[in-house]
This record gives structure tokens, sequence and C-alpha cells, in this order.
């Protein structure tokens, strides 16, 4: 398991952990399992007086996959794209390039939980001929989620 304590207490997961949910942590002290308050922190007794190990169960998160249907309504291309497993804050990248593969246009959508289906609109462009959409971490470290799907013709 790839996780680590970041010293206040907080347990985070590295990017090869990303396909992973957490489904409960359980907490364990003397051999037996004890149910602790919803919170704790440092200041509580359970922390302070008793070495507590705790057990965190992970459930594999199918990766995300999207399917686009592109339509052009009002000299402006509409993308509804339907994400499959969708995974919380990450976002949809959705890019238009023209012929020689020069990028024309860029957006970006954040995702929240339960996200599933993005409409989209970007005004027409006749150099743009075809387009990519993407499912990324977050911006800051730019981690695929999962291949992109090609859109190779606009209309």
């Amino acid at each position: 398991m790839h996780q680590r304590n970041r010293g206040n207490g907080g347990i985070f997961h590295s990017n090869l952990v990303q396909m992973y949910q957490l489904v409960r942590v359980t907490p364990f002290w003397g051999g037996q399992q004890t149910f602790l308050p919803q919170t704790f922190d440092a200041g509580d007794n359970y922390i302070k007086n008793n070495e507590i190990t705790l057990y965190a169960v992970w459930q594999v998160h199918d990766p995300p996959s999207t399917s686009t249907i592109v339509t052009l309504q009002n000299q402006s291309y509409k993308f509804d794209i339907n994400v499959a497993n969708p995974i919380n804050e990450s976002i949809c990248i959705v890019t238009t390039y023209a012929d020689d593969g020069k990028l024309i246009e860029m957006q970006i959508i954040p995702m929240t939980v339960g996200t599933s289906n993005i409409i989209l609109t970007m005004k027409k462009n006749l150099s743009a001929t075809n387009a990519k959409v993407m499912i990324w971490d977050k911006l800051n470290t730019m981690q695929p989620l999962c291949d992109p799907e090609i859109i190779p013709t606009l209309p």
C-alpha cells in the first residue's frame, strides 16, 4: 500500500493508488475491534493513552472512460460527453485541432462526485478538424486517468 503519514495524522496516497476507493477504516487495539467517535484528533484520550492500528480497506476503482457525440448547433460544436467510472475531483479536457496538429481550442471542466454527463459547447472554427476528450487527475499534476477519446472528424 502506498501510504504515508503526513506527520499531522493525515494519510495520503501516491498516484499509483489513484484507482482505489477507500471503503472503510477499522480501528483495532488490544487485539479487538474498537468503535471510535466519528472524528478524533491527537488530543483525544483514544490517541494519547492507547496504541491504535487503523486498517484501511480499499476497493479497486475501474478507470474512467468517455463516449462522446459531437453535433453542430448554431455555428457551435456541442460535445455530449458520457463519463463512465468518474473519479472525484478529476478534470475533463476537451481540445480541438487543425489537420496539421495545431491546437485550436481547449476547455477544462472540473468533475465532482456523480459527474457522468458533460454538455460543452465550443464556437465552430473552420481550422478545427478533429478533437480529443481526456480525463486527468488535476491541473497541477496532469496525470492522465485513461486513454484520450479521439474524435477524428468534427461535423
